[in-house]
């Protein structure tokens, strides 16, 4: 069995710009709920060490920018509220010179937009994706890391083509070089 931590992609291009690497295995995972239930059911014994869901995110919170690169102290899901260890994720990244931002990250089952997104960020949220809620039943007796990059906000959501594009292409620049910060991580 092997212990190397476990990156969960939820995308191909997040599978892709985070690279292969020796200090990790990358899984894609696919996007959603339902996928990232039928990757758990997959993955599920493993043996793999710690765990991370690294891919992209929607910011809630109108401080944040495309490119920030934001690790979750806690997700919070339709299950309950998952703590994460953040602490040695944000040391690696913030010596590879990333911007880094913490907080609690929701996942739903769709798009957050609007008052909506509003809603979660009044509930403390800063952060909003689709699957690391789902994903984070694999992290039982494991240590677990969320970090995702930033594409969309509230003044610039996904339903602006260009704004999508340019946020889009500034955080996979930044995706692309969290996987050096990974090959750090100690299982």
């Amino acid at each position: 069995m092997s212990h190397k931590p476990l990156v969960l992609a939820p995308l191909a291009v997040e599978a892709i710009a985070i690279g292969r690497r020796a200090g990790y295995r990358v899984v894609r995972t696919g996007m959603g709920p339902d996928k990232s239930r039928r990757a758990v059911r997959k993955l599920a014994g493993s043996g793999s060490g710690a765990i991370a869901v690294v891919g992209f995110c929607g910011a809630l919170d109108p401080a944040l920018r495309p490119g920030d690169v934001f690790i979750a102290d806690e997700v919070r899901g339709p299950d309950g509220v998952v703590v994460c260890d953040a602490d040695e994720v944000t040391a690696l990244c913030e010596a590879a010179g990333l911007k880094v931002v913490r907080g609690a990250l929701v996942s739903t089952d769709h798009i957050v937009t609007g008052e909506e997104r509003a809603a979660l960020f009044a509930e403390g949220a800063r952060a909003v994706d689709m699957e690391s809620a789902y994903l984070a039943e694999l992290a039982a007796g494991r240590r677990f890391a969320v970090i995702r990059v930033v594409v969309d906000t509230p003044s610039r959501e996904l339903s602006s083509p260009l704004h999508t594009a340019v946020g889009g292409a500034r955080a996979l620049r930044v995706l692309s070089r969290i996987g050096a910060a990974l090959d750090h991580w100690v299982n």
